[in-house]
Formats: structure tokens, sequence, C-alpha cells
């Protein structure tokens, strides 16, 4: 899985984030993921998100959306885990 471009953006103070994901194996791949919301000082804004599953075919290319919870997240972590 590679993560080919990322895209953020404050909608009414909340973060706002678009992941383009691109499965490059020529099959069929099953992912987890899930997105760690950071305040400004770099530590936890939220609980962490449920993890959510995703299945991409061979070379498909996927947009990942995440909303922050609350208005004190600034940055993100998003994390990957193959099923």
């Amino acid at each position: 899985i590679v993560v080919k471009g990322v895209r953020t953006k404050f909608i009414h103070a909340h973060l706002k984030v678009d992941f383009k994901i691109l499965n490059n194996r020529g099959r069929r791949n099953v992912i987890n993921y899930r997105i760690q919301w950071l305040d400004k000082d770099g530590m936890m804004a939220a609980h962490y998100d449920e993890w959510r599953t995703i299945a991409f075919e061979g070379q498909q290319e996927m947009v990942v959306t995440g909303r922050s919870p609350n208005t004190r997240a600034v940055d993100y972590r998003l994390e990957l885990q193959t099923n």
C-alpha cells in the first residue's frame, strides 16, 4: 500500500484530511486504517478512531477521508495495518 498524497483543510475549525491510497500489488489487498488526532503540542486531541477496513483490487486507487472529532486537533497520524 502506498499513500500517494494527502490534502488537509479546516472546516468550521475541524481538521479534514483526504488520503489518496494505492494498492501497488497486482492482486487484491485488504487493510485496516485509523487516524490519530493530535493537538498543537503533539498530544492526542481525541480518542483513537475505530479501525476501518477497506479492500483494494490490484492497482486500485482510493481516497480515504477523515474529520477530527473536535476543534483541538491540528495534526494527525494515519495508521495502516494489513489484514
